[in-house]
């Protein structure tokens, strides 16, 4: 198996730039990969024009690249280009997941630490909260809490809204109900 095959099917389907660390991570689907195989060929379509690398270090690949990999990816094993896939789609999600859910700790002069929570959406900023915590590793608990199960968290808050409403709406009725009787 060619590993360079394989580096550049991932960052086409990635269709962004990526560390070295997260394209080792996503390329090891397969026993035939190794981190140094992984670092020789890198470099090497890094030369042959196949891929770049900007500023911070992140890897992307060029058209030249992209062609290639249409071209030859059918090359590889069915099974391992599903296992790619999955990885890439594993990897897309967690991005958007991260982009919905920004967390961040801060410490406190008084030594408890707050967990920031700002859930967006493709239309802005939909909901903030703040969580004191007493120490360090509970806040990096909540952050993770937060990260996996924010969405459950966000729909509580509405439906608590939605309940407030509903009995607001009834109170109102009964009382407008009320008035047209007397």
């Amino acid at each position: 198996m060619d590993v360079r095959l394989v580096i550049l099917y991932v960052l086409r389907r990635v269709d962004a730039p990526l560390d070295f660390g997260t394209l080792v991570e996503l390329c090891l689907q397969d026993d035939g990969v190794n981190y140094m195989n992984l670092a020789e060929m890198t470099e090497k379509l890094r030369q042959t024009g196949h891929l770049t690398k900007n500023e911070e270090g992140e890897i992307s690949i060029t058209r030249l690249g992209n062609d290639t990999s249409a071209e030859i990816e059918d090359s590889l094993a069915a099974i391992l280009r599903k296992k790619l896939r999955e990885a890439v789609d594993e990897w897309k999600r967690l991005q958007k997941r991260k982009e919905q859910f920004r967390t961040d700790i801060k410490e406190q002069p008084d030594g408890t630490f707050w967990v920031d929570l700002t859930l967006n959406s493709p239309m802005g900023e939909m909901m903030r909260l703040a969580i004191p915590t007493y120490s360090d590793n509970r806040a990096e608990m909540v952050k993770e809490a937060i990260f996996l199960h924010g969405d459950t968290l966000y729909s509580a808050v509405m439906e608590v809204i939605r309940e407030y409403e509903r009995e607001r709406l009834d109170e109102y009725r009964r009382w407008t109900d009320a008035e047209e009787f007397e």
